[in-house]
């Protein structure tokens, strides 16, 4: 399985940490293979084997990392203000139906 992570500590004389979907993985100097020392905050492409150890790690480059970067998420083009509006206009019209269901002289 292959996912991208983060690594957290960069192996020394124990074992290294990479982030993963919120998760700690241990790697090792072994299964490190780029050109690029391991250092924290660097972006990674792991390969996970099927008890989820750590096979190979790779190093992002930081011109793929730019294209790999999730796009911003556009906010709604209504101003807030006239959400709040239409939020009220909404609860207001199923009271004012309500009230006129049970007080039929209203």
């Amino acid at each position: 399985m292959r996912a991208r992570g983060k690594v957290l500590r960069e192996p020394d004389a124990g074992p290294g940490l990479l982030m993963i979907d919120g998760q700690q993985f241990r790697f090792w100097l072994d299964g490190w293979h780029s050109e690029i020392a391991p250092k924290p905050g660097l972006a990674v492409q792991v390969e996970l084997n099927r008890q989820l150890e750590v096979v190979r790690v790779t190093a992002i480059p930081e011109a793929q990392q730019k294209e790999l970067a999730p796009t911003p998420v556009p906010r709604s083009t209504q101003k807030p203000e006239r959400r709040t509006f239409r939020f009220l206009a909404r609860i207001l019209a199923r009271l004012t139906g309500t009230f006129k269901k049970e007080n039929p002289a209203a």
